[in-house]
């Protein structure tokens, strides 16, 4: 079965190139800029998929599966295929990317309400009655930020470079001006991408991320290191001070006294979480036992709604004034 009039946004470097509704046939034919492409479908009674997939012009024909919701205790339905084709590397100027966006967020957004809620005793019951949205300095503390960025050869597999790039974009675009954010980077060598930066500079900060490049070994226990060096230049008094690792797995290879850094520095008022990206289970424990050693939280992203929220949701959560 096709179905026609469903939504495919197509993603490139982590951010919305066009989002378009298949035919009668339930296709999408559109050109767009060969590479990595990340691809996202919706169909209102259907569960949203996504998938990335190298694009060239031989191989120009991605297939996104779409199962129906289940009601009561209907038999699943068959499996509904959407192509999506034709591939020419031409820019699409229908929207600007802030349209687009505003329109993933949309569609993203419904995902997130149909899922069921788990409930975090951790969150303070006011935090989660404040919109999701809510940034508002009344609520929330300024936030001084450093994010070591995993770059590793590992993360150029599928998807993972497009999520951490998307949650990137979409915190960037929740920063206030008092907030303050740093770049870390680590593979082979560990270097910072971007210096202390007030959360106003939106654009120079999703320039840098937008040129991320991953490949290398890992070297993560530097990365740390470092990361935590860049946010006490930029230390806030009264202030949330952090770090963030976001990573698909391991961080910690080639690396025997990073645990000591972060005991040291979670006694000056610095904590550290882990944003794991597509990693797997075993990796999610050790992940967990980390943020837990430096004050933090586990935080997964394993999909795009994943991205929207998770990492803004958690930024909220450190700064809420309780």
């Amino acid at each position: 079965k096709l179905l026609s009039q469903s939504s495919v946004t197509i993603l490139q470097n982590g951010r919305p190139t066009g989002i378009y509704s298949t035919d009668k046939k339930g296709e999408v034919k559109q050109k767009t800029p060969l590479g990595f492409t990340y691809f996202y479908a919706s169909h209102d009674g259907y569960n949203p998929t996504e998938l990335g997939s190298y694009v060239n012009a031989q191989r120009n024909v991605v297939i996104l599966e779409l199962e129906q919701q289940t009601i009561a205790s209907k038999p699943p339905t068959p499996v509904v295929k959407d192509p999506v084709a034709t591939v020419d590397p031409v820019k699409n100027p229908e929207s600007t990317t802030q349209q687009l966006e505003d329109k993933l967020e949309t569609e993203l957004a419904k995902e997130t309400a149909s899922e069921v809620q788990i409930i975090d005793t951790a969150v303070p019951k006011k935090l989660n009655e404040l919109d999701k949205n809510n940034f508002d300095a009344a609520y929330f503390k300024p936030i001084n930020v450093t994010f070591v960025l995993d770059i590793s050869a590992s993360m150029r597999v599928g998807e993972k470079m497009e999520l951490m790039k998307f949650s990137l974009y979409q915190l960037t675009d929740m920063l206030r001006k008092e907030d303050v954010i740093s770049l870390v980077t680590y593979s082979t060598e560990t270097n910072v991408l971007l210096p202390p930066t007030s959360g106003a500079n939106k654009e120079e900060i999703k320039k840098m991320v937008s040129d991320l490049r991953a490949g290398g070994l890992t070297a993560g226990g530097a990365g740390i290191k470092l990361g935590y060096q860049q946010t006490l230049k930029s230390y806030i008094p009264n202030g949330t001070n952090q770090i963030i690792i976001i990573t698909d797995g391991a961080f910690n290879k080639n690396s025997t006294d990073y645990q000591r850094y972060i005991k040291k520095y979670k006694k000056k008022g610095i904590n550290m979480s882990v944003v794991g990206i597509l990693n797997s289970e075993k990796d999610k424990i050790a992940m967990q036992q980390v943020a837990e050693l430096g004050g933090g939280r586990y935080i997964p992203i394993f999909k795009l709604a994943d991205a929207m929220t998770n990492l803004k949701e958690e930024i909220r959560f450190l700064s809420f004034k309780r």
